[in-house]
């Protein structure tokens, strides 16, 4: 992935001198296409449950309304499709909406990593082994109410248990727990001109070493590998990406860029987004090479 620049929907600032557009690229495209090199690209997989799926798709409609009537000109030039949700339209073969992994919910952890395919498989085994020993915060860690009351049901169903240590082993599920922050942020993709509006990931002070711990054990293993990270991590942004805007062919400038960012100022989701648990209990790595490759790594909780 490329550099990251952030332009929070929160931000109050109103003069027209915007700064350099925040860069998203699409880590498929960034791979060497050398026999010998593989490249790596981890990340977070979210899997929202469907009421959750349909609370996000009634605030990413309400996101692309506004836009429309907003600035009707602006937005007709982009394909707007709902992650999660069939995509509306596809615009040739590399077009953003033909990328399975850009079509679901996860949250980038690191930018590509490069190097010798021999040095990317211990890099892949080395970080695995230290992803899945990682110490978690206690208080990012819950339990899955709603997986137990199904595993229960499913007892009293099945079974005709009486007692919860009956029919089906319902040991309590626990996953890491994050959050969104209540307003949505603004990227733009280097490669294609496509737009990304997400959730970004709240950082409290637990959840800032959860990722920082994650990061620490990626930059050790480049370093102890002598392989390559596309680029600095320094500014690394977390944040999960809910609707993509597919330019459709037309031109587009920075004026109408910043026309769409003061548009999404304009929107709260304090109440909407508060709601929103994101649920995770394992990352994943993908490799690509001459084959392509992925590894789930689960989460030590």
């Amino acid at each position: 992935m490329e550099k990251i620049y952030d332009y929070s929907s929160s931000e109050d600032s109103d003069t027209d001198e915007l700064p350099p557009v925040p860069e998203l690229s699409i880590y498929l495209q960034n791979y060497s296409d050398q026999f010998d090199m593989s490249s790596i690209f981890v990340y977070i997989p979210w899997n929202p449950s469907l009421s959750v799926l349909n609370h996000l798709k009634l605030i990413c409609n309400r996101t692309i309304k506004h836009v429309h009537n907003r600035n009707p000109g602006v937005s007709k030039k982009y394909n707007w499709n709902i992650v999660g949700a069939p995509s509306k339209g596809l615009e040739g073969r590399f077009s953003v909406t033909n990328n399975q992994l850009l079509r679901s919910h996860h949250v980038t952890l690191f930018p590509n990593v490069r190097g010798e395919s021999y040095k990317m498989t211990q890099y892949i085994e080395n970080i695995s082994s230290s992803l899945s020993k990682m110490t978690i915060p206690a208080s990012l860690i819950l339990e899955d109410t709603k997986e137990t009351e199904r595993i229960n049901n499913l007892n009293r169903i099945l079974f005709k248990a009486t007692s919860s240590t009956e029919g089906l082993d319902n040991k309590k599920k626990k996953y890491v727990s994050l959050n969104f922050e209540p307003k949505l942020s603004f990227y733009t993709s280097s490669t294609t001109n496509s737009i990304f509006i997400a959730g970004k990931i709240r950082l409290t002070p637990d959840t800032a070493l959860f990722f920082k711990n994650i990061n620490q054990i990626i930059v050790d293993n480049i370093k102890l590998l002598d392989v390559t990270s596309e680029q600095s991590p320094i500014e690394q942004d977390y944040h999960i990406s809910l609707i993509l805007g597919e330019l459709k062919g037309f031109e587009t400038n920075r004026a109408e860029v910043g026309k769409l960012i003061r548009l999404m100022k304009e929107l709260d989701f304090t109440n909407e987004l508060d709601n929103i648990n994101i649920s995770i209990n394992s990352l994943r790595i993908n490799e690509i090479s001459s084959t392509r490759n992925s590894y789930e790594v689960p989460l030590n909780i």
